[in-house]
């Protein structure tokens, strides 16, 4: 008795490293992620996770040049829906010229918002807004036919960041190059839910940002509980950049009591590239010197003297990096993503999991770290999480002559322990499965609710463990992943045959 109880401890502490939060969730396309092609340099920018867990990802296709907008849909397996758009793709070509998309959101009636830049000619792009059907086409009540373009300035003009407004107003914030690109100001636009601007915003529904810089642009923006904009960037001179915050009223004028003049010059980071709010806090993702960087403020952009370093965390890779991508779960963990290059040849994606202090959470991947290769050059741009708390990301793979879309998904969920014995001890034995059964051995002394689901998410069988478990059909090989409530937690073991 003793040995087996042994190999019950060992098996389930194997159980356990298996699904190691940070590691690749191979119920996701078999390996953990899935590179797409859609057109030559394909490459993803943003994700969203819709209400019923599909997961949207949007970007750039096509060849240098001529870039187009392409968009897909994922199902929750890792698999993209072949019925989405045309022939299981959006794409959007405005002129012959590039088109950009950078940001992705869904409104609550499903329908999908797309932002970024459609090029009039080669070298003047102007802010673009997309809405698309939940299936995929092209939503003619929105804008011209489904469109919207603005023309900011006469030189290039990108949307970076959109926010979708309880009230259904769009918040569409980026930046404007002058011509000969001297100067690069911030830039916000709000449109009615039709598409038109709304007048009541800034002048004429655009509102050009007054601050005294000789450039500066808005990477990301969020809003507040009070209605009021919260967005971030960089600017400075040509040659000397720093991290951004901005105060915004919600009628789009800047608001003078934020910072000195409505915005806060930082050199805590020197580029911003993504703002969240939760708990009345601001957290920014970016960089400073070679090393990417968390900074956290309360909402008037006063550090948080309690996280990290007067507000500062830096990340703990010896290698160069930079956070793109910044979540904030309900637990106050923060998830950050994007690239470290290893080498002049070698440039991976990878997240980080951080404490509510700033700390890194070594138990996350490798030392707080989940490096991502598909085998090729790589960065994470966005980041989502699903409601089980797994970790969803987007951006692109160098594969060859050209780049694909990658989209993965990371462990990121409560994994049982045998050594937790006050509370759920639970074991399930052998694994690989020998026979057509598997035991259940738990400290509760009662049966239990199941799920075993196969890799594609399929629902293969349920019911009460009753001290074992017998397959009701012979289980082909494979990887499975078996669900069992206890004390009111989902606990998960990955099961072999």
């Amino acid at each position: 008795m003793k040995k087996i109880s042994l190999y019950i401890l060992i098996l389930s502490a194997t159980l356990v490293n298996a699904q190691v939060n940070g590691t690749l969730d191979l119920t996701f396309n078999t390996t953990g992620y899935n590179l797409i092609n859609i057109n030559g340099n394909d490459n993803a920018q943003a994700i969203v996770i819709n209400s019923d867990s599909i997961i949207l990802i949007a970007g750039s296709i096509g060849t240098a040049g001529n870039l187009n907008i392409g968009v897909k849909k994922i199902f929750p397996n890792g698999t993209p829906d072949s019925n989405f758009g045309t022939s299981g793709s959006f794409t959007f070509d405005f002129g012959g010229f590039s088109d950009f998309c950078y940001d992705i959101a869904v409104q609550s009636d499903g329908k999908i918002i797309l932002v970024g830049a459609a090029s009039i000619t080669a070298a003047n792009p102007d802010f673009l807004a997309i809405r698309l059907n939940a299936d995929g086409s092209i939503d003619s009540t929105f804008g011209n036919q489904g469109i919207v373009r603005i023309e900011i300035n006469t030189g290039e003009d990108y949307a970076r960041s959109l926010v979708i407004q309880p009230d259904g107003k769009i918040i569409l914030a980026g930046y404007s190059n002058t011509p000969g690109f001297s100067f690069k100001n911030a830039v916000l636009v709000r449109l009615n839910s039709d598409g038109s601007l709304d007048t009541t915003f800034g002048t004429a529904g655009i509102s050009i940002l007054p601050v005294s810089l000789a450039t500066e642009d808005i990477e990301s923006i969020v809003q507040i509980s009070n209605g009021d904009y919260r967005a971030v960037g960089k600017g400075g001179t040509t040659s000397i950049q720093n991290m951004i915050i901005y105060g915004i009223l919600n009628n789009g004028n800047i608001d003078t009591s934020f910072g000195t003049n409505g915005y806060i010059s930082n050199t805590s980071l020197e580029f911003a590239y993504d703002i969240k709010e939760r708990f009345n806090q601001l957290y920014i993702a970016g960089k400073v010197n070679s090393s990417g960087g968390i900074y956290v403020t309360d909402i008037n952009g006063t550090p948080n003297a309690t996280f990290g370093n007067n507000g500062l965390a830096m990340g703990n890779l010896n290698a160069d990096l930079v956070y793109l991508t910044i979540q904030v779960l309900q637990d106050s963990t923060i998830v950050v993503g994007g690239s470290t290059t290893i080498s002049f040849l070698v440039r991976d994606m990878v997240v980080a999991e951080y404490n509510a202090d700033g700390t890194i959470n070594a138990n996350f991947g490798t030392s707080g770290n989940a490096i991502i290769n598909t085998g090729g050059f790589e960065d994470a741009n966005d980041i989502a999480i699903q409601q089980d708390g797994k970790i969803v990301g987007v951006g692109l793979s160098s594969q060859g002559s050209g780049n694909d879309m990658v989209v993965f998904r990371l462990e990121n969920q409560i994994i049982t322990s045998s050594l937790n014995a006050t509370k759920n001890y639970l074991s399930v034995y052998p694994n690989p499965i020998i026979a057509n059964e598997i035991s259940i051995l738990n400290n509760v002394n009662k049966n239990l609710p199941y799920l075993l689901i196969d890799l594609n998410g399929k629902l293969i069988q349920t019911g009460s463990t009753d001290g074992k478990i017998e397959f009701k059909n012979n289980l082909d090989q494979g990887i499975y992943l078996l669900k069992i409530l206890s004390n009111g937690q989902e606990l998960r073991f990955k099961i072999v045959k």
